[in-house]
């Protein structure tokens, strides 16, 4: 007999996010040291993928939970360094289907999970439509015409 694993259904997220990297990164910035910058920037980009991590191993399991995880990230400044490297956003998807949220995009992010078209827990082939958003805002077309499905 099969027994499904104890975690609810839904998209799995994580509210609690160190913000040591960050500041560390902040107090590089106002230093002007490009090399302490650079250091704090990768350990930074390190926490991301660690806590992204822990998201996928401890709370995505499909088809009891959505094959995508959001990473809430507490302040706009900490959320707006890490949205300006596309290339960590893509592994966060790539890797841990995992994205990003921060105090102002949490609430439209969750909305639109909420709408029909995107409903996660109708259709397996719907969870990934933010997948699909964030592909078009990174690909830097922002067409209407795009598919959002796969």
């Amino acid at each position: 007999m099969a027994v499904a694993p104890a975690i609810p259904p839904g998209p799995g997220g994580r509210a609690k996010f160190p913000q040591e990297d960050y500041l560390r990164l902040l107090d590089a910035s106002e230093s002007g040291d490009p090399d302490a910058v650079q250091r704090a920037s990768a350990a930074l980009a390190r926490a991301v993928e660690s806590a992204a991590a822990d998201i996928r191993d401890k709370y995505l399991a499909p088809p009891h939970t959505t094959d995508f995880g959001i990473l809430f990230l507490p302040t706009e400044g900490l959320y707006a360094e890490v949205a300006r490297t596309p290339e960590l956003l893509d592994r966060l998807q790539q890797r841990y289907r995992v994205s990003v949220a921060g105090p102002t995009t949490l609430a439209a992010f969750l909305n639109s999970l909420q709408r029909p078209s995107s409903s996660t827990a109708s259709s397996g082939a719907r969870t990934r439509c933010p997948w699909n958003l964030t592909r078009t805002r990174n690909s830097g077309h922002h067409s209407q015409t795009r598919s959002y499905t796969t």
